[in-house]
């Protein structure tokens, strides 16, 4: 049984509101009684003096009687209506705005998240929290809801809120590694595991290609973990020849079969030699070494254009970027440039015939001529490199590695006809 006195409470008195919180200056009494006691105060004279003048607004607001209703405060009070204000505290919770973010530094201090995360988990629990608190009190049928259900105990919130502290990881990190560089070479490299299982017969030389690409994957994954934005930087060289940080749509349609075919073509590439490694990190274009003890080391970059550029213009493009790098402009010994994902430079000759009729020549018809080339940049078209594997992927070839030392000389030398043709079609053009 309760046998408190109910005479002896002291009664408070709470109006909450969402102004401003430098609002309500002649409130101001009220608005900083957080004690629920504003009290009489003495004067320089050792007077006393009413701590709610008669003059005060919100005392004059209230013993205003309401007409309408025919009553007045000190019909229903049973004390005067100092006694209740000096009781009275005013809640500035602040405007809409500053409320929300007041309520967001709670929760990031509740579940002491400090990293970049914490304020998207602090919305995300916002959210689910206004959801709650929403769907328990919407209904006011009273035949349907009962009060004790309005009541949200502090045991019940601290559960809620470790549950949605989890929910809002988890999503976090789903979106984070779907829209990431990360994200996107570590699905692509999937992608072309795929393919290699699915396209080569032989399987030694299956492994071999899988083999290489789990190398690529290993570097590629301690590369970003030692440097968060490698991926970003290596998507930059690769599609701009261009080491830099700028933003990229991850979700354009065709960034993961380009990235795709790049890597592809790095596996095709070191795959014939005993080691390799990437090099010069610091340049504007990705540089990858691979080490033979049968024919001559190679090492090669490789520029994907997106179809954006046709060859020539992706030749100069190439020629471009390693001309500014103060790293690349140095080397001087044999560079085999990969060209990949260029647009044809030959429109179908009775296509070419008919426009020919409509167009006007002018000296700008000669763009086709590509500058001088140096001798040790060694253009590849990556077409016919493709036709070199797409020849042992079919059924009945019997060769236990690329590495074999009667494949090694018949490669370099199929290489090195892709290169001298590319000179001859466009460098002598």
């Amino acid at each position: 049984e309760d046998i408190t006195d109910k005479n002896s409470y002291e009664p408070q008195f709470e109006i909450v509101t969402n102004t401003k919180k430098s609002s309500l200056s002649s409130l101001k009494k009220y608005t900083e009684n957080i004690n629920y006691e504003i009290t009489d105060s003495v004067s320089a004279e050792g007077e006393i003096e009413d701590a709610i003048k008669e003059d005060d607004v919100f005392k004059k607001a209230i013993q205003k009687p309401i007409n309408k209703f025919d009553y007045s405060f000190e019909d229903y009070a049973q004390m005067d209506i100092d006694y209740y204000l000096k009781r009275l505290y005013i809640n500035k919770l602040g405007s809409t705005r500053e409320l929300y973010e007041d309520t967001l530094n709670m929760i990031e201090e509740t579940v002491y998240v400090t990293d970049i995360r914490a304020k998207s988990i602090a919305e995300h629990i916002f959210n689910r929290m206004f959801s709650f608190v929403i769907s328990n009190s919407h209904e006011d049928n009273e035949d349907k809801i009962k009060k004790s259900e309005l009541i949200i105990t502090k045991a019940q919130i601290n559960y809620l809120i470790q549950g949605w502290l989890v929910e809002a990881k988890e999503l976090i990190s789903e979106s984070s590694y779907y829209d990431s560089a990360w994200g996107i070479f570590e699905t692509t490299i999937g992608s072309l595991e795929t393919e290699f299982k699915e396209q080569f017969a032989n399987g030694s030389l299956k492994a071999e290609l899988l083999t290489q690409l789990d190398w690529l994957n290993n570097h590629i994954t301690a590369s970003n973990r030692e440097n968060s934005t490698y991926c970003v930087s290596i998507f930059n060289k690769i599609f701009n020849g261009n080491n830099n940080l700028s933003i990229w749509d991850f979700e354009h349609g065709d960034i993961r079969s380009n990235l795709k075919e790049s890597l592809r073509f790095i596996v095709y590439f070191t795959v014939f030699y005993e080691s390799h490694s990437e090099v010069y990190h610091n340049a504007k274009m990705l540089f990858h070494e691979g080490k033979s003890s049968v024919i001559d080391n190679v090492l090669f970059t490789i520029y994907h254009a997106r179809n954006k550029l046709n060859k020539v213009t992706s030749i100069e493009k190439i020629k471009s970027s390693l001309d500014e790098c103060h790293v690349s402009r140095h080397i001087t010994f044999d560079l085999y440039c990969l060209l990949i994902g260029s647009k044809k430079d030959v429109l179908n000759p009775l296509a070419s015939k008919i426009s020919a009729k409509f167009k006007i020549t002018t000296d700008v018809d000669s763009l086709k001529k590509i500058t001088e080339v140096p001798d040790h940049m060694k253009f590849v078209d990556v077409s016919e490199l493709e036709d070199f594997f797409e020849s042992f992927k079919q059924e009945g070839i019997e060769l236990d590695s690329f590495k074999e030392i009667e494949l090694l000389p018949s490669w370099k030398e199929y290489l090195d006809e892709i290169v001298e043709k590319m000179k001859v079609n466009y460098i002598e053009a």
